[in-house]
C-alpha cells in the first residue's frame, strides 16, 4: 500500500488533470466542470493507487470523450502539468471537442 504521501499526491495530480481538461474545454467554449470529468477505477485515499487510469469527459450535451493517463503521469501532476505528454493528451482532448463542435 502507497505511503500517505503517495497518495496525496496522486489525489492533487486527479485533481490537478481534472482541472486542466475543464479549462481546456472552457477555452472553446464548452462548459463543464469537474463533475463532467471521471476516473475508472474510482479511486479514493486508502486504496491502492491504480497503474493506469481512465479518464471520460462527458460535458452536457456533447459527446463522451475518453483519455488514458498512467499512475505516473497523475502522480507527476500533483503540482501542476509539468509532463509534456500529460499536456499533449489535455490538448488532444480540446482537439476532439474542437473537431467534434467543427462537425457537427
Amino acid at each position: 500500500m502507497p505511503d500517505q504521501q503517495q497518495q496525496q499526491e496522486f489525489a492533487e495530480g486527479l485533481r490537478n488533470v481534472k482541472r486542466a481538461i475543464v479549462e481546456a474545454l472552457a477555452d472553446i467554449q464548452i462548459q463543464a466542470n469537474e463533475a463532467n470529468v471521471t476516473h475508472a477505477p474510482n479511486w479514493q485515499l486508502g486504496r491502492d493507487i491504480p497503474v493506469a487510469i481512465e479518464m471520460t469527459v462527458a460535458p452536457p450535451g456533447a459527446p463522451v470523450v475518453v483519455a488514458n493517463f498512467s499512475r505516473e503521469q497523475i502522480e507527476d501532476s500533483w503540482q501542476r502539468l509539468e509532463r509534456p505528454d500529460v499536456r499533449q493528451i489535455v490538448r488532444s482532448i480540446e482537439g476532439r471537442y474542437r473537431q467534434l463542435r467543427e462537425q457537427g
